[in-house]
């Protein structure tokens, strides 16, 4: 240069914007925004674009805009592409049709992928409305088959307490039972004690067989001994026909405990059929939960795609708690049925 300080630098900064300007319209800025007139010294312009390559490398960092382009069909390559394309220009000594991207052709990119982006936001918008949608269905759906589920454990509380205080009767009935068998059993045995009794008196109360005038026989006996046989013997019917009475008595109450058992075992029946037709009724509402369960959980999959990290936390984690008071119900209705499946197999 033949002038020096600010007039070099001027002659510099003249030619140097030419090819700024060349840089920024590659990159779709316009040359006024950078400010390049009121640049003062080399040290500043330097600073200046030193910054915009770092702004450009940062951008293009962030989003990968792609390096090579092929110019037939204007398709974007992989760099292994254009490395095979560079060596076969080489041996035919031919112009390559792919090359590196321009940074306003990586630009362009970048803004049809935030378009795209954009497009693709609107769209997941659409669709977590929907799935909003659906998930407010399924909700109302899981709040009547809560209500549904209350009922039946309303019904089978009421069932499982009419089983306790028909088992508890029945077990009543059986203790009476046991205790009519063992007294008839203890009458039996008085019975069979006295009649050996008697079978001894026999023998021991002997008399002298004599005949009347008509030639009818009778025993002539002492009056002690007939005394003593004959209140014995009164003894022993009055014992006997005693006994006989608590026999009856304790028959006629076996029969009774007996038709009560049996009227008990026929109730008991009836309340296993009740209890089954429950059972299935809320198979059905099992599977229809479970059914609704997988759609959420389908639902659960696009959400944790479509939103952040964080957003997707804080759905979970209220979704749960609304799904695990919604189980509570359900959990109180299998835990009732089990308790009265164990009573019907007692």
């Amino acid at each position: 240069y033949k002038e020096k300080g600010r007039g070099q630098l001027k002659e510099f900064r003249n030619k140097e914007i030419l090819c700024l300007e060349e840089k920024l319209q590659s990159l779709g800025i316009e040359r006024q925004k950078v400010g390049t007139n009121d640049i003062k010294d080399m040290r500043e312009y330097k600073q200046l674009v030193g910054e915009l390559t770092k702004v450009e490398q940062d951008l293009l960092a962030e989003y990968g805009a792609p390096e090579y382009i092929n110019d037939n069909g204007k398709e974007f390559v992989s760099e292994e592409f254009w490395r095979e394309a560079q060596n076969w220009a080489q041996i035919f000594n031919t112009k390559s049709t792919v090359r590196q991207t321009t940074p306003k052709e990586k630009l362009n990119w970048i803004k049809e992928h935030l378009e795209q982006l954009k497009k693709e936001a609107q769209n997941s918008k659409s669709e977590l409305t929907e799935i909003d949608k659906n998930i407010k269905e399924k909700s109302d759906t899981l709040s009547k088959i809560d209500s549904k589920l209350s009922n039946t454990s309303s019904k089978l509380s009421e069932l499982l307490d009419d089983i306790n205080n028909r088992s508890d009767d029945l077990m009543v009935l059986k203790r009476d039972l046991e205790t009519s068998r063992r007294q008839m059993q203890i009458n039996q045995d008085y019975l069979a004690r006295d009649r050996r009794i008697a079978e001894n008196w026999r023998k021991e109360i002997t008399g002298e067989l004599k005949k009347t005038a008509f030639g009818k026989e009778y025993i002539r006996m002492d009056p002690e001994t007939y005394e003593k046989a004959r209140m014995s013997n009164h003894w022993f019917q009055v014992k006997q026909d005693k006994l006989e009475q608590e026999i009856g008595q304790l028959r006629r109450d076996l029969d009774i405990s007996n038709q009560a058992r049996f009227k008990l075992i026929d109730e008991n029946e009836d309340l296993k059929v009740e209890n089954k037709w429950l059972f299935e009724d809320n198979k059905a509402l099992f599977k229809r939960l479970e059914a609704t369960n997988k759609k959420l959980q389908v639902w659960r999959h696009k959400t944790r795609k479509l939103l952040s990290k964080k957003e997707f936390k804080a759905i979970t984690k209220a979704a749960n708690a609304e799904f695990f008071k919604s189980l509570s119900p359900v959990v109180k209705v299998a835990e009732t049925v089990v308790k009265t499946i164990k009573k019907m197999t007692l």
